[in-house]
């Protein structure tokens, strides 16, 4: 089953004066609106702002990346957050929700969350349910995939596809519908050298065993553009969006389906290879159905030690936010997130390894704990 990138578009040959339309939709097999974008927080910043009433506040998880944060400040929305439990559900507490409030509900790491209970609870308070899907990509055979059912939902393609850029928004509510004609066109076209700069720099440091790269990329940024503006100029209801050519060439080719399969498969093959072992735990050893994995997630008291471990032995391993978790309230406060934060680490198990490499992330990981 070849599931690819339809666009409607003439040929994107005249990278420097950026006049390519690059407007199809990259799941062709939804039928909800879609949008291309740079990345998922221009993605989030347009779905938020065609809303047919902003919001005022956005109920959202502690266990998450700061870049979420950005469009909702650009909107002038209220973060409010939630733990999270063993299983990554959300934990309310005694959460204010009001009516017209946004519920994040992030897919962590490719595995779904029970998005029927959510819905009906969003239902129920009058609240607008909004999927991140940032860590996957939707399933083309799934009866419910992943990112249709909140009112919109967020993709970001550089996770899970080797592309430099690319955000999706999956427009899945009717009356928004008709308002994503308020969203401008997107174009494809070469990175600004600053842009270029800071992410060809930070994949460097990476490969070279940084465990993360936050500091240099604040750095550069700085440097560059004082006042963070570098990777949210595009957070503007003006601004055209504009997407790397070269992630517009390279989505026609995937077969979408043989890249999720590959996943799922490395993913199982890891929850076979590691169950038992002393000194880690898997906390999803199965996967229910319609996951398709950004990584595969182990549990270890000593996580930032074997991470190091295996950086250096050449596995991408990483903990995730890491140096990225939002600093704006106290972790104490969230017991949840905070085992997560601390213990959390992820194994590659991307499309691109294969029963060889397998073999070695095992071999090094059993030595690595030992």
């Amino acid at each position: 089953m070849m599931i690819q990138f339809t666009p409607t578009r003439r040929r994107c040959v005249n990278p420097v004066r950026r006049q390519v339309s690059c407007t199809g939709s990259p799941f062709s097999f939804l039928s909800a609106s879609q949008r291309l974008f740079g990345s998922a927080r221009e993605a989030l910043y347009h779905g938020l702002s065609i809303l047919g009433k902003r919001p005022r506040r956005a109920h959202l998880p502690a266990y998450c990346c700061k870049s979420i944060l950005h469009p909702l400040d650009r909107l002038g929305i209220e973060p409010s957050f939630y733990d999270v439990g063993e299983g990554l559900e959300p934990v309310f507490g005694k959460m204010d929700f009001r009516e017209g409030d946004i519920f994040f509900l992030i897919h962590y790491f490719g595995i779904p969350q029970d998005t029927i209970y959510y819905e009906r609870l969003c239902k129920e308070r009058g609240m607008l349910l909004v999927e991140d899907c940032a860590h996957t990509l939707p399933d083309p055979e799934a009866e419910r995939p992943m990112g249709s059912t909140g009112v919109f939902s967020i993709f970001s393609l550089r996770k899970m596809l080797p592309v430099p850029d690319g955000g999706v928004l999956v427009i899945n509510d009717a009356s928004m519908k008709e308002d994503i004609v308020r969203v401008p066109n997107n174009v494809c076209g070469r990175l600004s050298f600053k842009r270029w700069g800071v992410m060809t720099l930070d994949r460097f440091a990476f490969r070279l065993g940084r465990l993360n790269t936050l500091i240099l990329k604040d750095m550069l940024r700085h440097r560059f553009s004082p006042g963070d503006t570098l990777f949210n100029e595009r957070l503007s209801l003006n601004a055209i969006p504009e997407v790397n050519i070269i992630t517009c060439q390279l989505l026609m080719e995937f077969n979408l389906k043989n890249v999720l399969d590959a996943r799922l498969r490395n993913y199982r093959a890891l929850a076979e290879r590691l169950a038992g072992i002393s000194g880690i735990r898997i906390p999803f050893p199965s996967l229910p159905a319609g996951a398709y994995p950004q990584a595969f997630p182990v549990i270890s008291d000593d996580s930032e030690r074997l991470c190091g471990y295996l950086r250096s032995k050449g596995i991408g391993a990483g903990m995730w936010p890491d140096l990225e978790l939002p600093d704006s309230f106290d972790l104490s406060s969230f017991p949840g997130t905070f085992q997560w934060v601390n213990s959390m680490l992820l194994l590659p198990s991307h499309q691109d390894i294969g029963p060889k490499e397998i073999e070695y992330i095992v071999k090094k990981v059993k030595k690595g704990i030992a």
